[in-house]
């Protein structure tokens, strides 16, 4: 079969699936509306499910004509950001403050396209194939983690995973495709540091909790000079919170950001020095300080045997080839990619056209549509040549 064309036939399906889930986003664990778009889609394709995993999860299942052969889990997540479109389209968000600008509606339409594919060829698929769409990727509840623990590797057991994600980073036309560590550790910090308010006009009756603050800003970018220089380590301020009126000295003043960086122990080295920073300025400005300091999941981790099996699988698809990606970002996928051997694979989905540029988590995130085909067909194509031994 030829499984590019093949996909290119769903690319109107693919477009308004996508369409409807962007109009209607819904945040992590608030998945209702897209389930029931999901459920809709998979009973037409009468594809057996279930639902309620990790809350609004859901997980169907194409069996082929050997049952007892392999298990591949292919997985889309679901839900949308707390962020205010600022696309004019007819598509465009009808719920206020949240947008769709990390593709996990595109991920979920090129799922169903996938579904589509390899529905209608059921009969020669050798073993099952796991849909799974993930609620709450981008949740502090961690989606993928609670599904992993409600036994969504089990029953049949996954030999195999795969999942996508958009990258405006990337031509149309390419992908990242790399073994081993592809996505960071994303941990996240509060700093509070607590002094003494009182009147704009009378600092020495108060004790100021901005100075420490600004102090702890400036100096926490040379804690990158205590990780290992041939490993990437991101240290952003992202948020920063104090007082309410201009002639008012605030009790308190808090810093919050995010740590990248791809190895436990760099991570603590970080960690500690955050906490020695607040110590060494509250000494010098007489404040004290509460660090809350969270490590939400680690690295994806892409399986080296089957990273090549799957460039092999669709090197026809991306005539600009593949790029190695060592991304930044934080994913939940690696609850799973930490039990199976499992490929994660950002497709490229830039063209010239500058509003397909604009980065992931921006008010004005759009795609070049011509990744559906591209995704859904990558997606089918792995999947069967996994399921025919191509992989073995």
């Amino acid at each position: 079969m030829d499984f590019f064309q093949k996909a290119k036939e769903y690319h109107e399906y693919m477009k308004n699936i996508r369409e409807q889930i962007h109009m209607y986003p819904e945040l992590g664990g608030e998945e209702i509306k897209t389930g029931k778009l999901i459920m809709k889609e998979l009973d037409l394709m009468e594809i057996p499910y279930r639902f309620g995993s990790a809350k609004t999860g859901i997980v169907g299942l194409i069996q082929g004509k050997k049952k007892e052969g392999k298990t591949i889990l292919l997985r889309a997540d679901m839900d949308a950001l707390p962020i205010q479109e600022c696309n004019e389209s007819h598509y465009k968000s009808r719920h206020d403050g949240i947008m769709h600008a990390c593709g996990h509606d595109v991920h979920t339409a090129m799922l169903l396209g996938a579904a589509r594919i390899l529905n209608g060829m059921r009969d020669e698929l050798n073993g099952n194939i796991k849909l799974c769409f993930q609620p709450a990727e981008e949740a502090s509840s961690g989606g993928a983690q609670q599904m992993v623990e409600e036994g969504l590797l089990e029953n049949p057991k996954v030999d195999f995973a795969m999942a996508l994600h958009v990258e405006p980073q990337f031509p149309i036309g390419s992908c990242g495709l790399s073994d081993g560590a592809v996505t960071a550790f994303p941990d996240f910090f509060s700093l509070t540091f607590r002094g003494k308010g009182g009147h704009g006009s009378l600092p020495h009756l108060a004790v100021d909790p901005i100075a420490p603050a600004a102090e702890a800003y400036t100096m926490l970018q040379g804690l990158k000079n205590k990780v290992d220089p041939l490993e990437p380590c991101v240290i952003q301020v992202c948020m920063f919170h104090a007082g309410t009126a201009q002639a008012v000295i605030p009790d308190t003043c808090t810093i919050e950001g995010t740590v990248r960086v791809f190895s436990k122990e760099a991570g603590t080295v970080v960690r500690d020095g955050i906490e020695k920073i607040a110590e060494v300025v509250c000494g010098i400005y007489g404040t004290s300080y509460e660090l809350d300091y969270r490590r939400r999941c680690f690295s994806v981790i892409n399986d080296e045997k089957y990273t090549k099996c799957v460039r092999d699988s669709v090197k026809g698809f991306y005539e600009l080839g593949y790029r190695k990606n060592k991304d930044m970002g934080g994913e939940d996928f690696c609850f799973i990619s930490d039990k199976v051997p499992s490929v994660y694979i950002p497709i490229g989905t830039a063209n010239d056209n500058p509003k397909t540029q604009y980065p992931v988590h921006n008010p004005y995130f759009e795609i070049d549509d011509r990744a559906f085909e591209i995704g859904a067909a990558t997606l089918a194509k792995c999947a069967f040549d996994f399921l025919s031994g191509l992989f073995d």
